[in-house]
């Protein structure tokens, strides 16, 4: 049988790989598992390997990770004289005991490659999509409840907001965290977990809309400090008042806060914090932000002014006008 695992978040695919593992041959050995690389071994080498029957052992699984073929963006260091007629030979008659899976980090399938299309036709595909926000809380509490550690609703909440959507991140943290304390609370959650950056662009789009110009500064320079770029400052920023934008057309059509945390699939915390700004200036106030940042966008990617200057003017102006 041949499988074809995909997404952009590779942690969600290894946890999903190693179910399949579980699965389908139980505990990995020499003889009933090979793992290789697509983007440093010949797919005819790799074919070679998974023509042999197994010995000893009912199946063999070989993983095929980085499949670079069969997403939408190829990788750069693929095998410049890689041949794939005898993979399209071997995966169209497949065998029981035979598990041959592909694994790429892409959100999206190449359709368009008559290769990677042969590939799907004769494989089980399993895309690993990413949680929601709304779905990040839950997702905390069964990860961490799996270590034998157990967290209030609160600090679940909180988490969520600190890792801001990344995988990665989230692991790193919740090993962190386990191995300090059998039961967390929000006061730890703050006290061992740094704010991401996206929750910082939080802070510093309200006060913006605050006009609180001390604060926005002190935010800037905290961000300059790490080598943060202005039109990352720009992009995060105008992510934000998109994300309003959307939360004040739903609010205006009489939507509660429950129906457009459900229509738009963020963390229900966002939606309360852009309900808080509407009261504040209104999607006016937003509109004419996001006409500004996108000129000065422009203007900096043209070279037309300093970075450096020109995002520290317009936050100056917005604040004082």
């Amino acid at each position: 049988m041949n499988y074809i695992l995909f997404g952009d978040q590779p942690i969600f695919t290894k946890l999903m790989l190693q179910k399949l593992i579980a699965d389908q041959i139980g505990e990995i050995n020499d003889f009933n598992y090979a793992y290789y690389d697509a983007t440093k071994t010949l797919m005819d080498e790799i074919v070679e390997e998974s023509s042999y029957m197994p010995f000893g052992v009912n199946k063999r699984m070989i993983v095929i990770d980085n499949a670079y073929f069969l997403g939408t963006a190829q990788s750069k260091k693929r095998p410049s004289n890689n041949k794939f007629d005898n993979l399209l030979a071997f995966i169209s008659k497949p065998s029981e005991m035979i598990n041959l899976v592909f694994v790429v980090e892409t959100s999206k399938l190449d359709n368009r490659s008559k290769l990677s299309k042969t590939i799907q036709e004769h494989a089980k595909v399993y895309e690993i999509r990413n949680i929601t926000e709304k779905e990040w809380p839950e997702y905390i509490k069964r990860s961490l409840a799996r270590r034998d550690v157990t967290i209030t609703n609160e600090a679940a909440s909180e988490l969520a907001l600190r890792v801001a959507g990344d995988a990665q991140l989230f692991e790193s943290e919740a090993n962190k965290l386990a191995t300090y304390a059998s039961h967390i609370t929000l006061d730890i959650v703050k006290d061992l977990v740094p704010r991401s950056q996206v929750e910082k662009s939080y802070e510093l789009t309200n006060a913006l809309l605050d006009k609180n110009l001390n604060r926005v500064l002190e935010i800037y320079y905290d961000f300059k400090k790490v080598g943060q770029e202005p039109t990352t400052f720009i992009t995060m920023i105008a992510n934000q008042f998109r994300l309003y934008s959307q939360v004040f057309i739903l609010h205006s059509q009489g939507k509660s806060e429950a129906q457009i945390t459900d229509a738009i699939g963020v963390h229900p915390y966002r939606v309360k914090l852009a309900l808080q700004v509407y009261r504040k200036g209104g999607i006016e106030e937003v509109n004419n932000v996001l006409e500004q940042l996108y000129e000065l966008d422009y203007k900096i990617k043209s070279g037309q002014v300093d970075r450096f200057y020109a995002f520290e003017l317009f936050l100056v102006n917005y604040c004082k006008n």
